[in-house]
């Protein structure tokens, strides 16, 4: 692995939230690539905050360093936590489906509406089966505007599906 790759994981490490929510950022964008096999579009050259990014293939092991650094920053951070769920969102893989459901369930009691939404986006991607009767407790929770919306449009979409 590359230095690069080596500095991003300990961005993510870091105390510093600006450094983190950056380092999500890019994680995700490595996720979103690695995952949709997109390593020839120079558009994403352009999205990563250190362009040597652009140039890192990731592989099983940094995909799982990622993910398990971006599921640790969903429970225990809360100032990126939507980051985060964003990130975990891109791998669009059902495994990380039970912990965005433990993490939305946690940030519904916590009625923190930016990441509640983000976790119901993540869990479209991810696998939103198992999720809905939490879905429907979002969708009649009117103190999460954006989340409750948007989860009365999930609720629809999957249950006529």
């Amino acid at each position: 692995m590359s230095n690069e790759f080596f500095d991003l994981i300990d961005d993510l490490n870091s105390n510093d939230t600006e450094l983190v929510e950056t380092a999500c950022r890019d994680a995700a964008i490595l996720l979103e690539r690695h995952v949709s096999k997109r390593y020839d579009d120079t558009e994403y050259k352009e999205l990563f905050s250190n362009s040597f990014l652009y140039d890192f293939r990731l592989n099983k092991e940094g995909f799982k360093r990622l993910t398990d650094r971006l599921l640790f920053i969903l429970e225990t951070n809360e100032h990126c936590a939507s980051i985060a769920a964003w990130g975990i969102g891109k791998t669009n893989d059902d495994s990380f489906s039970q912990k965005l459901i433990d993490s939305l369930r946690v940030y519904l009691r916590k009625e923190n509406d930016e990441v509640v939404y983000q976790l119901i986006v993540s869990l479209e991607n991810c696998g939103v089966a198992d999720g809905l009767p939490l879905i429907e407790e979002v969708a009649i929770t009117p103190r999460l505007a954006k989340s409750s919306e948007y989860a009365k449009g999930v609720l629809i979409l999957y249950r006529n599906t």
